[in-house]
């Protein structure tokens, strides 16, 4: 009665086990295909941004208007990746 009693408490243990490292890989999975999908909005904000070649010096307020967009997304990308390292 004992050893039956045992084996069910290793068949139980092992199940917990198993049941939390299926949890982590879950987990993993999930924060790659969030950093996936942050890197593909960070792609396609960079790809969209007007680039700074098409201002001159005979517009100076559209190139400080590039600079501010630029900047804004280099703080976009600053903030996600704080986000990702806090998750982690």
């Amino acid at each position: 009665m004992i050893i039956i009693i045992i084996i069910i408490i290793i068949i139980i243990i092992i199940i917990i086990i198993i049941i939390i490292i299926i949890i982590i890989i879950i987990i993993i999975i999930i924060i790659i295909i969030i950093i996936i999908i942050i890197i593909i909005i960070i792609i396609i904000i960079y790809r969209t941004s007007p680039s700074s070649s098409s201002s001159t010096t005979t517009q100076p307020y559209y190139h400080h208007e590039n600079y501010l967009d630029h900047l804004s997304k280099n703080c976009l990308v600053i903030f996600i990746f704080v986000i990702i390292v806090l998750v982690m």
